[in-house]
């Protein structure tokens, strides 16, 4: 018997599947980030990087519990895009510093993990993009995530160009 496993992203389940000769038996699938490691039950916040899973077979009539070698699949990043979600009115002070917060989405359109979503976020630096009064783009330049999600998370921009903030 054989299993599959394709690639996810941080915060998917894996979708393993196994072609046996014999599938009576109740079909557990366990996991480990060491190929000789201990395997267990996976965990939605389990790092990315290079994971194993075998499928364990419990007793059927015909055959007694087995194990199947353990199959390598990637963890990879989720990867978030950065957007500017608020931004203050420039004030004539002729001056080019902007103050503004950013907003974070998941590039694929699946959910980021929950436990993380309250804590995620994004710096940058905003500038206007001149120094005269009514101006409304702004470049972000810099942008960062707090470094404890810098293991599980990346974001496709670090700078964004000439964001419109009007009302």
């Amino acid at each position: 018997s054989t299993v599959t496993c394709p690639d996810i992203r941080y915060g998917e389940t894996p979708k393993p599947e196994l072609t046996a000769a014999d599938t009576t038996g109740e079909i557990k699938y366990i996991y480990s980030s060491n190929e000789n490691g201990e395997y267990k039950e996976w965990n939605a916040e389990n790092k990315p990087g290079l994971w194993y899973v075998k499928a364990v077979v419990s007793q059927s009539q015909n055959y007694k519990e087995a194990e199947s070698t353990p199959v390598a699949f990637t963890v990879s990043k989720a990867r978030l895009v950065p957007s500017v979600n608020m931004l203050q009115s420039k004030t004539y002070d002729g001056g080019t510093k902007a103050e503004g917060t950013l907003t974070l989405s998941s590039a694929d359109g699946n959910p980021i993990l929950s436990e993380d979503a309250a804590g995620l976020e994004a710096k940058g630096t905003f500038t206007w993009t001149s120094k005269d009064a009514g101006t409304n783009t702004v470049n972000v330049t810099g942008i960062a995530l707090d470094s404890k999600f810098e293991d599980c998370y990346e974001l496709t921009a670090s700078e964004l160009s000439n964001v419109s903030c009007s009302d």
